[in-house]
């Protein structure tokens, strides 16, 4: 809904203008790559400068990690910009959730070719569902 990454965060920039002091408290999530690959939660992002999640929500998605190992929910590091760079650089709370090929350790078919419908997996996708449902959860408590 935002414009993605490939915008130069356009949609996410021009929210924040718009709604940003009505957004101050919210929790962002961003989903990334769903769905195919690993889920995980990222603890750092970035090329040249790396950012981090919020430590609440970083927490959060700990917790959910640990009470929920049938999720194979876990952290990990990539190396690629998105939306989050924009949201925790102006101070929101906001972490990534991705998608990630255990070998590349990017998004799976990523800007490639082969980035096509017959690679995403219900059963991924249902798995990254139901841990936003919990993380939701967490976070609500």
């Amino acid at each position: 809904f935002d414009g993605a990454e490939e915008t130069d965060h356009a949609g996410t920039l021009d929210l924040l203008h718009r709604h940003g002091a009505e957004l101050r408290e919210a929790a962002f999530f961003g989903l990334e790559g769903l769905g195919s690959g690993e889920i995980v939660y990222l603890t750092r992002q970035g090329v040249c400068a790396y950012y981090h999640p919020a430590p609440d929500l970083l927490a959060a998605a700990e917790s959910v990690a640990s009470r929920r190992p049938e999720f194979a929910f876990r952290p990990a590091q990539m190396v690629a910009e998105d939306d989050v760079r924009t949201l925790r650089g102006r101070g929101y709370r906001a972490i990534g959730i991705a998608g990630r090929d255990p070998q590349t350790g990017i998004l799976p078919h990523w800007h490639r070719p082969d980035d096509t419908p017959e690679f995403v997996s219900e059963e991924t996708m249902s798995r990254a569902a139901d841990i936003l449902c919990a993380l939701l959860k967490e976070i609500d408590q």
